[in-house]
């Protein structure tokens, strides 16, 4: 009975690990993954098919044993049928647990040299921002000093453009003055 329990103990242990690693998996389907990470989850993923594989064949296994038991087959025969059966699924399992074991350690190492890569990749980035900002701060202090002699000269232009309509309007006067004079002549004349 406790070799039993020892064994179910070990697929809940290996179901919740697969549970975990399943919910982690869904996170990394969120965002791009390198070459490197998505190579070394496709190894991860084989490695869990291989565990429901191995587990599954020892629950069925288990299930024969009951079958045969049942059907009152010699008890050392039995014994000796379970024995082995719980010693090649057991290892079999135990064997791609550990596996998957030393898969999620090496899986914490790639996600954090990932992210070590992205860090320092944002970084650069943040640093080349930075460059086009004061770049274009500085554009702004020459586009503000354009604007301003721009103004300078509309407004210089404004003060010829007025000089002349005043300097225009004075010829007027002058044409009307001399046209006055011409007409008084002639009709003088």
């Amino acid at each position: 009975m406790k070799d039993a329990i020892a064994s179910y103990q070990i697929l809940l242990d290996i179901f919740e690990r697969i549970q975990f690693f399943l919910q982690r998996l869904k996170n990394y389907t969120a965002v791009q993954l390198t070459p490197d990470l998505t190579a070394f989850f496709g190894k991860l993923m084989a490695q869990v098919l291989c565990i429901l594989a191995f587990s599954t064949k020892l629950m069925k296994e288990r299930r024969i044993s009951g079958y045969i038991r049942f059907i009152h087959i010699a008890k050392a025969d039995h014994v000796t049928e379970k024995f082995i059966k719980r010693l090649v699924g057991r290892r079999e399992v135990e064997d791609a647990l550990q596996r998957l074991n030393i898969l999620t350690q090496e899986e914490s190492l790639m996600t954090t040299a990932a992210t070590f890569q992205v860090t320092h990749q944002t970084q650069e980035v943040v640093t080349e921002i930075k460059e086009v900002v004061r770049d274009v701060g500085g554009d702004t202090k020459a586009t503000r000093e354009i604007a301003q002699h721009v103004n300078q000269n509309v407004l210089t232009i404004k003060e010829v453009a007025n000089n002349t309509a005043d300097g225009v309007e004075r010829v007027r006067k002058d044409v009307r003055n001399v046209n006055d004079g011409v007409e008084g002549a002639r009709q003088r004349m």
